[in-house]
């Protein structure tokens, strides 16, 4: 049904910054696409991926919605292998991964090629919790980290985590196990904070760098108090009246 549903999409072309916003266009192999990684690891495998595509496919637009559609049906599969790891039923795992897959506000991130660094880093984040369920602390933390690759804000992954083992009880999540979490982590967020630093808010004026950390001061107060808003971070750091 979903694919059914995504069918129209395949159609479509490229729109708005679906090409541009990339950091490079052209495929130079694995690589450069490795440097590429180790100095802008914020959506580097979504670059990565859409270049690769893009060139083995003449830049054909039918082929990166297949991906993006295909990486939805993956993402609710995923969903679906998680919720029978907590031991719901068969039922009640396929009416959530029905809501997942199914729900319109998914439309955008399937159909909009520029969207597919959210269909990335949530298939990151679903990994990583189902192989901590399994006790695989090892993949699950590879897992995490290249959510960042698919967007920077999967770098939450790596907290999201410690969360979920604590809130399941996972036998697996031992004392020595937060501790080896805790310090991996830590190394792989001052690498991550090294990398904004160098590569958005150093180059900024001190006006610039103050509107866009109160813009994302707003961004991420949503988390505690809704206001009921979808705010592009993008457009955050260029308007004025939010911050």
């Amino acid at each position: 049904m979903t694919a059914i549903l995504y069918a129209p999409s395949l159609s479509g072309g490229y729109v708005y910054e679906d090409v541009a916003r990339v950091d490079f266009q052209g495929w130079h192999g694995w690589r450069y696409w490795l440097t590429f990684a180790q100095v802008s690891p914020g959506r580097s495998v979504t670059s990565g991926l859409f270049a690769w595509l893009g060139s083995v496919t003449a830049w054909e637009p039918w082929w990166q919605h297949l991906l993006s559609v295909g990486l939805h049906l993956c993402n609710g599969l995923l969903l679906w292998l998680l919720a029978q790891r907590m031991r719901l039923s068969t039922i009640a795992a396929t009416v959530a991964m029905g809501v997942f897959l199914l729900h319109p506000l998914q439309s955008e991130t399937v159909a909009y090629v520029g969207s597919r660094s959210e269909l990335l880093m949530t298939a990151s984040v679903l990994m990583a919790l189902w192989c901590a369920e399994r006790g695989w602390l090892t993949v699950a933390f590879l897992a995490a980290v290249s959510a960042m690759g698919g967007k920077q804000a999967g770098i939450m992954a790596l907290a999201l985590v410690p969360f979920w083992a604590s809130w399941r009880g996972l036998p697996h999540w031992t004392p020595a196990a937060r501790l080896s979490w805790l310090l991996a982590s830590g190394l792989v967020a001052v690498y991550a904070l090294e990398w904004l630093t160098r590569a958005a808010l150093r180059p900024m004026s001190a006006s610039g760098m103050h509107l866009a950390l109160a813009s994302w001061t707003l961004l991420l107060g949503q988390w505690v108090v809704p206001i009921r808003q979808t705010l592009d971070p993008d457009w955050a750091m260029r308007t004025a009246w939010l911050a």
